[in-house]
């Protein structure tokens, strides 16, 4: 790594008391982070033991299997099997990149809609071909027309 204004560490470099790198994961390796951490503190003036017997892989794992419990617990595991493999259901709203956020005070998503269809944002009107008396015009992946109302952006 080319570095300027600083002292060159793990494919990045240290100023002062602040390091950085590119190595994603390098706090993984428990033999590394222990050595970084007493250095950091040693640096800072501190003294800093780490624990011998802490492994960073068995930790995550273990909160890994903690999720993994709390997703089969509460999540509808068979729709989400049904999502993975075959994708959102047809008839689903096509809202476009960049369509405006929801403004203050307008009602928060709760993650499911209200019959028969859902609120759109203030300024994007989503309307389906079929209700307006007009032939389809595909856009979207369900077939809606998406307007976009350029003076609310």
């Amino acid at each position: 790594a080319d570095v300027r204004g600083g002292e060159p560490f793990l494919d990045g470099c240290r100023v002062g008391a602040v390091w950085g790198t590119h190595w994603h994961g390098s706090l993984e390796s428990d033999g590394f982070r222990r050595r970084f951490l007493v250095e950091v503190a040693r640096a800072a003036g501190r003294r800093f033991v780490p624990a011998p017997d802490t492994s960073f892989g068995v930790l995550r794992e273990e909160q890994l299997d903690r999720l993994g419990d709390l997703v089969e617990e509460h999540a509808d595991t068979d729709a989400l099997w049904g999502l993975i493999e075959g994708g959102a259901p047809r008839g689903l709203p096509f809202v476009p990149p960049g369509a405006p956020a929801l403004g203050a005070g307008a009602p928060e998503s709760r993650g499911a809609a209200p019959d028969p269809a859902p609120q759109s944002p203030e300024g994007l009107e989503v309307s389906r071909p079929e209700t307006q008396g007009k032939a389809p015009r595909p856009q979207g992946p369900d077939g809606a027309d998406v307007h976009v109302d350029e003076e609310a952006l």
